[in-house]
């Protein structure tokens, strides 16, 4: 009997985020609403990649999408839309991804299409409060790039999507994550706002199951909570607290240099400063609606589950 549950496509499916997510939609095929998970990959390595794992790869970029992904992506049933520029500098190109993809998608045959992008794009937290997805949005940062395609998603008649607007994902191979622990491991003093700015943070474990859901979810479930969703933990937390439990996973003494904001910019990339000092105090009460529970609810449980090393740490001042 020929299988009617139709393919899920992965964009970016070698990305941090992205392989994560292939990999839990790959997860126990029967249970799921797709019957197929195929890949979009950029280069021949990723693709041997991504069929080891037993999803079928699509060679191809959204930059310059030709009629094999066109095809792709007008015949899937679902879409993780996680792909996102490759190359320092080229941000700017995500919105010609997204809009790519969109005029590509064909919204009678697609059952549902997760747009995969930054909580950067609410922005800050002022004064303290917490940022949710009715607040009015402050893009900083990436999160510019994402205006674009949100505005797309919410005007396209007859698409049924959510918007995932992930908050700090760690794991092995994030950015912050080993820049803090190879500085760490050297005995380098790690730079760090003073006063320490509070961020979201999502194991990537929990980001990937996160996406799944929002794939399968029921629309009527959707429209209730919302279609904008914010990807975190139960616990917005100081980036000195996330360092430290880095530090003691490591086993390694903790060295924070605690710079005013003027010194940082001095020391920092432009890119790098804005989300070193900025306040990101995000909600994730409206994930936890849709009934999703994180395996590791804050840092103090994802590091530790990541497998770095065991010791105390203990700050030393720099």
């Amino acid at each position: 009997m020929t299988d009617l549950r139709g393919y899920a496509l992965v964009t970016g499916a070698n990305g941090f985020i992205g392989s994560q997510v292939l990999r839990r939609l790959l997860d126990d095929p029967p249970s799921k609403p797709w019957s197929e998970v195929r890949a979009l990959v950029r280069t021949d390595a990723a693709a041997d990649q991504v069929r080891a794992l037993g999803a079928r790869p699509v060679r191809g970029d959204l930059l310059d999408p030709g009629p094999e992904v066109r095809d792709v992506v007008a015949g899937a049933r679902y879409v993780a839309h996680c792909a996102h520029p490759t190359r320092h500098g080229q941000h700017a190109d995500r919105p010609r991804m997204d809009r790519r993809l969109l005029e590509s998608i064909d919204p009678a045959r697609l059952a549902r299409l997760v747009y995969v992008c930054g909580s950067s794009y609410l922005g800050a937290s002022e004064g303290g409060e917490l940022v949710d997805e009715a607040t009015p949005p402050r893009p900083f940062g990436v999160g510019v790039q994402f205006e674009e395609g949100l505005r797309a998603l919410r005007e396209a008649p007859g698409l049924d999507y959510a918007a995932a607007l992930v908050a700090g994902v760690y794991g092995r191979g994030s950015w912050f994550l080993e820049l803090c622990a190879r500085a760490l491991e050297r005995g380098d003093p790690v730079p760090v706002r003073d006063p320490a700015p509070v961020w979201p943070y999502l194991h990537v474990e929990d980001c990937a199951r996160a996406i799944e859901l929002l794939l399968a979810v029921s629309p009527a479930r959707l429209d209730e909570v919302g279609r904008e969703i914010i990807l975190a933990d139960e616990e917005p937390a100081p980036m000195d607290a996330f360092i430290a439990e880095i530090a003691r996973a490591l086993g390694r003494p903790l060295r924070l240099a605690r710079l005013d904001e003027a010194a940082l910019r001095a020391l920092l990339p432009p890119a790098a400063f804005v989300y070193w000092t900025t306040d990101m105090r995000h909600s994730s009460a409206r994930l936890r609606r849709l009934g999703f529970a994180c395996r590791y609810p804050t840092f103090r449980e994802g590091i530790p589950a990541l497998g770095l090393a065991a010791g105390p740490a203990t700050e030393i001042d720099s």
